[in-house]
């Protein structure tokens, strides 16, 4: 009987063993895991941060260029306001001074 026993609880201490090894080796696993992940975030970050950083230059460079666009559109939509308004200016003068001088030849 003792024999039995014996046998029966080395049998289940080596099944325990089994076990407990198993659950060593995913403890194991799971820590290397955890150190490859932590070891990897900082380097996808620091990915990520220069994506971001080169994503927002690209967009400052099409924002400054839109900008000059619109500036020099401005500028020429000034510029042709300006021409109309002196070539305005000159028609109501021209005009002023024949009136006038038929005005004056009236007189």
């Amino acid at each position: 009987l003792r024999a039995d026993i014996s046998a029966s609880m080395d049998d289940h201490e080596q099944r325990m063993d089994a076990v407990a090894s198993a659950v060593q080796e995913r403890v194991r696993e799971a820590a290397e895991r955890m150190e490859e992940e932590a070891s990897a975030a900082p380097a996808a970050a620091e990915r990520r941060a220069r994506e971001l950083e080169t994503s927002l230059k690209e967009v400052r460079a099409a924002f400054d260029e839109e900008r000059a666009d619109r500036l020099r559109r401005e500028s020429q939509i000034l510029q042709r306001i300006d021409d109309h308004g002196l070539e305005v200016a000159g028609r109501v003068t021209g005009e002023a001074q024949t009136r006038q001088a038929g005005l004056d030849r009236a007189a």
